[in-house]
This record gives C-alpha cells, structure tokens and sequence, in this order.
C-alpha cells in the first residue's frame, strides 16, 4: 500500500479521537466538563468513517480491512498466548485465529446479536455478552483440540478467562 494512501487511512482512523480530544481540552480550559457525544453522534461519525475508508480504498480493499478490524479480538488473543509462553506455530496461529474468527462470526448470528446492545438495558446487554462469551469459550475449547497442545489449551483458557467481561460485583 502506498505511503500515501496509508497516511490518508490513518488520518480519517484517527481525525475522530483528535476532534475528541480538542473538545475536551476546549471545554475544560473554559472551566467545565466535556459532555460524553451521544450514541447517535457516535454511529453518525462511524458511518461517515466507514464511507471514507470506502471512498479511498475502494468495496474490495474496503471489505478486506473491515474483515481484518473484526479479526483484532481475535489476533489479541493468539498474542497474548504467545506472550505468556504458548509458542504457537505460525500455522496453529492461523488456525486458531479461523476458529476464534467463525466461531464469534457464529455465535453472533445465533444470538441475533446483529441486535443492537444499546437497545437492551445496561444488565440485559452485559449479560448478553457474558452469555456470548460463554458460548465462544466452548466452541473454541472444542475446536481448538485438534490444533493445540494441553499446555496451549490452558494458556488459551487463562487468557480467554481474563479477556472475559466479569458480572458487576454486588
């Protein structure tokens, strides 16, 4: 990818938390505290983000990028393996990322949560995601048999485990 086209992508990546940050830094040198955007606010930017990521990279690359951005969970999991001692191969490290990747994309789909979780109340969501979580933990324990070690196994567990969304403590 050019240096320029990779420049251009950054800054639409990066122009919304810098607007942020000069709001916040405005409103606080006037003596008040910055109100947080709405949720409305929040999807309006990602939409207009999301066409001119499109704009510049064109549906395929377009396509290709918002598939690689929905894979970092995933990739986060598999480095955090690695930095604890997993020592993946680079070939379990491409199946697993297959299997964390299909089974969110699965479980996702079985759950409906296409949903929005800004519709539910603030249990209703966290326990949907917990739920999700849960979910996902199986079907990777399942899957992941055939592709890891028993020591791998449980480095994924741990790290799954700590990843997870917690209940609110009461």
């Amino acid at each position: 990818m050019p240096a320029s086209l990779q420049e251009k992508i950054i800054d639409i990546l990066t122009l919304p938390q810098q607007q942020l940050e000069q709001q916040a830094f405005e409103t606080a040198q006037s003596g008040s505290l910055p109100d947080p955007p709405s949720f409305e606010a929040i999807k309006a930017q990602q939409a207009e983000q999301a066409q001119q990521l499109r704009s510049v990279l064109g549906d395929a690359e377009y396509a290709q990028f918002t598939q690689y951005q929905a894979s970092i969970p995933d990739r986060i999991i598999i480095d955090q393996m690695n930095q604890e001692g997993a020592n993946l191969s680079e070939n379990q490290s491409n199946e697993l990322l297959k299997v964390l990747t299909e089974a969110r994309q699965q479980i996702s789909i079985q759950a409906g949560t296409t949903q929005n979780l800004s519709a539910m109340s603030p249990d209703e969501a966290m326990t949907t995601v917990q739920q999700q979580q849960t979910l996902l933990q199986q079907a990777v324990n399942n899957r992941a048999q055939a592709i890891l070690t028993p020591d791998q196994k449980t480095t994924l567990q741990g790290v799954l485990s700590r990843l997870s969304v917690r209940p609110k403590s009461q």
